[in-house]
């Protein structure tokens, strides 16, 4: 099993155009997940959710520091090691992993370790192996995205010619921005391999009525203050866009050299492929000229693409519109390696549902369920005026309950109450804030519904029928 994890993916590079490559080898034969969202729309808890099947309130990682999860021994690369399997890390891992001490330790359940250190670059990097610490530097060789395709390229190769079975994470800095730009287009932005250097000079931006929303006093308070963007930042925008095409095309030629691992190892039939990302990425709608940690359609949806290996029948659909959300992703790599999430010292309760059913029609997804969305800052984040949220994204709405938040990014997180609520079938943009609806109205009743169902999922844990009724009695959907 192989899972491609990019960083601050948006959907709108997630194309045929941009990834043919990735398309041809892995989407086409495989089932597109086109509504996938984050519950939290940011790095370190989208890891965690990968890691442990569970939502942050679950796992305890809602802001960016890896020292918040819990049971950090109990999580996915180990269930699949006592499952059988050879596990290898390529590429970054959780923010803050080097922190107290852990330098020079492989993190717990990987056998093989390529894991590139802070402050992550696209050139001038070190990465973290089993034998030491190696640097890499300005080659054209040495950019980082066509360094860890290789490297994932040689470890298959190595893997697949033994009878063990192995699962390999490669975790991409790309498309997210970084210090290594060899000239002034991509300084400080998202860096393409030299190959492509000059492409997407001149894109355009995804657009639509969201962009630079014109009338943004609908928002809560502390996003009313956020400026038009005039014509400097709009350019800024763009040559930022242009940026992370270019470097997921880049990442795009390493998945032609993963595929061409596989079918030289004559792997490509045994092998599970998942490519996702760990969040999407604002460019400039609701005024928000970058980042990712505001709850909106471009930071919470996200690519998601299963290609399954040759043993299962083929796919019921090419395309599924089913509410899919990231805890899902462990439940269904732990249901195609027939393991269980466990360690000797017990198991760990997961909140998502496996995918495989919905991929081959036996067990389809119920389209009315709900999926929580949370985040938790502390004190003074790097970015972004959203600090702390709860809410709840179904097939028609999108609610949300402010509680922390900030006016300036130079400002420490303080308490904060706002709501917002955007009907999903009729506001696709999110350009109409429906909260708070007027008393006695059907909309009111329509938001207290919402409100009352969020208060279930913010403390749910386990799904109905499969697991142990959980200390707050709150089954997640």
């Amino acid at each position: 099993m192989i899972v491609v994890l990019t960083d601050d993916q948006a959907v709108p590079t997630f194309t045929p155009e941009v990834m043919p490559r990735t398309f041809r080898h892995f989407v086409d034969p495989g089932v597109d997940f086109t509504d996938f969202v984050v519950s939290t729309p940011l790095c370190c808890p989208a890891r965690a959710t990968l890691a442990t099947g569970q939502y942050g309130h679950n796992n305890g990682v809602l802001r960016n520091s890896y020292g918040q999860l819990l049971r950090n021994r109990n999580v996915l690369p180990g269930w699949l090691r006592r499952a059988g399997y050879t596990t290898v890390h390529v590429g970054r891992f959780f923010n803050g992993y080097e922190d107290g001490g852990r330098i020079g330790q492989i993190a717990p359940g990987w056998d093989v370790w390529r894991t590139t250190l802070a402050p992550r670059g696209y050139y001038d990097y070190e990465m973290r192996t089993n034998k030491g610490v190696r640097s890499f530097g300005s080659a054209d060789r040495d950019h980082l995205t066509a360094t860890l395709s290789r490297v994932a390229a040689t470890q298959i190769r190595r893997k697949a010619r033994r009878d063990t079975p192995f699962y390999l994470q490669l975790d991409h800095l790309a498309p997210h921005i970084g210090p290594g730009a060899r000239d002034g287009r991509c300084l400080n932005e998202p860096v393409p391999g030299p190959p492509d250097e000059d492409a997407y000079l001149n894109a355009p931006l995804p657009g639509g009525p969201g962009f630079n929303e014109a009338d943004i006093s609908d928002k809560p308070a502390f996003l009313q203050g956020l400026p038009i963007l005039d014509q400097t930042a709009t350019a800024r925008v763009r040559r930022g866009y242009g940026c992370a095409l270019a470097a997921v095309r880049t990442l795009d030629r390493g998945m032609g050299e993963i595929y061409r691992a596989l079918r030289q190892s004559h792997a490509l039939r045994n092998t599970a492929v998942i490519f996702s990302s760990d969040n999407g990425y604002l460019y400039g709608e609701h005024r928000i000229d970058s980042g990712k940690q505001a709850p909106y359609e471009e930071a919470l949806r996200v690519p998601l693409a299963i290609r399954l290996p040759g043993k299962y029948p083929a796919p019921a659909v090419s395309q599924s519109t089913a509410p899919a959300v990231n805890i899902d992703l462990a439940p269904t790599i732990l249901d195609l390696a027939d393991a269980p999430p466990c360690k000797r010292t017990g198991c760990r309760v997961l909140d998502g549902r496996s995918l495989l059913g919905e991929a081959l029609g036996t067990a389809p997804l119920d389209p009315g369920r709900a999926v929580a969305i949370e985040l938790q800052s502390e004190g003074t984040p790097r970015q972004g005026l959203n600090c702390a949220y709860r809410g709840i994204r179904t097939a028609g709405d999108v609610y949300i309950e402010h509680t922390e938040a900030r006016e300036s990014t130079a400002e420490p997180c303080g308490p904060y109450s706002a709501l917002e609520h955007y009907d999903r079938g009729a506001d696709l943009f999110q350009l109409q804030n429906l909260a708070p609806a007027p008393g006695a109205t059907p909309l009111a009743d329509r938001q207290q519904q919402l409100a009352d169902r969020l208060d279930i999922l913010r403390d749910c844990a386990g799904v109905q029928g499969r697991d142990p009724v959980p200390a707050s009695g709150h089954y997640c959907e």
